[in-house]
């Protein structure tokens, strides 16, 4: 007897021909703590970023861009939690999270975080950098650097499974956490008024940084880090959420063969980075053949 997870992915795969003439229905709460995105997906601007433009290319195919609602990031856990179907965007997956939450194919392909400091601090000594000037271990330089310094990160987010090591290894007095309703732009700000020093921030989400030279800003990669980063759409699970998930793979599935999604990344993508695109785009497609 097939499972439900099996009937669901077959269903799906069967209608998904349909996406652009039949609107799927469901009862899915699909939310966001970004304002750009809110506003993306409802028309009003552009998309800025890789988080912004494919999401809202894959809504647009799946006609569900009007569901998308705004929810302050200090509520979504709660959300997810709950028993009624939800979803978020721009996840990355965790050993915690994959055994509790759902996860579609990446829709976002983007450069692993960075350490942002304004250029006008002290740099960080090369004791605690590799050869390529990137960090080591990023709990020795907070917590024996003596220099008190701060840094400004998301609450409950993720930045991959070392990253996040290392951030439980800081001492909460070093770590400032953002609760602003729009995060991404919070944090910036914060960073931007020189509250804390240091800000942890993914590449595609500094755009309120343009205000700043390239000279006047400051970045660190991180060693033993994989130069590029997937974030997945992660719903809560339940009959309805499976079913999307699927539908939205299949989507997904079509989309990585596509012009318009492959623009995308690389219209915010760095010339010089532009090849780690490629080479992952081409893995997707040979993972998601159909």
């Amino acid at each position: 007897m097939l499972s439900f997870r099996c009937l669901i992915v077959i269903i799906a795969g069967l209608s998904f021909t349909s996406f652009a003439d039949e609107r799927i229905e469901h009862d899915i709460q699909f939310i966001t703590d970004s304002l750009a995105l809110l506003q993306v997906m409802q028309g009003e601007r552009q998309p800025q970023s890789i988080i912004e433009g494919t999401n809202s290319l894959l809504f647009a195919q799946l006609d569900l861009s009007d569901r998308v609602t705004f929810l302050p990031f200090k509520r979504h856990d709660a959300a997810l939690k709950s028993e009624s179907p939800t979803c978020t965007f721009f996840r990355v997956k965790t050993v915690e999270r994959e055994g509790r939450y759902l996860f579609s194919l990446p829709v976002d392909i983007f450069l692993s975080p960075r350490l942002y400091q304004i250029a006008s601090g002290l740099s960080i000594p090369n004791t605690y950098l590799d050869n390529q000037r990137d960090i080591v271990e990023l709990a020795d330089f907070f917590n024996n650097s003596q220099r008190n310094a701060t840094l400004a990160t998301m609450p409950n987010a993720s930045y991959g499974q070392a990253i996040d090591e290392a951030l439980a290894k800081i001492v909460r007095s070093s770590v400032y956490q953002i609760s602003a309703n729009d995060s991404y732009s919070g944090l910036i700000q914060l960073f931007l008024k020189r509250r804390v020093e240091f800000m942890l921030m993914y590449p595609a989400n500094t755009g309120g940084l343009e205000t700043l030279q390239s000279t006047e800003l400051r970045s660190y990669g991180f060693a033993s880090v994989p130069a590029i980063i997937e974030g997945h759409l992660m719903c809560n699970e339940t009959q309805q959420t499976q079913l999307f998930i699927a539908q939205a793979n299949n989507a997904l599935r079509q989309l990585y063969r596509s012009t318009e999604f492959e623009q995308v990344l690389k219209r915010f993508t760095p010339v010089a980075d532009q090849a780690l695109i490629d080479e992952k785009l081409s893995a997707l497609k040979e993972q998601t053949s159909f």
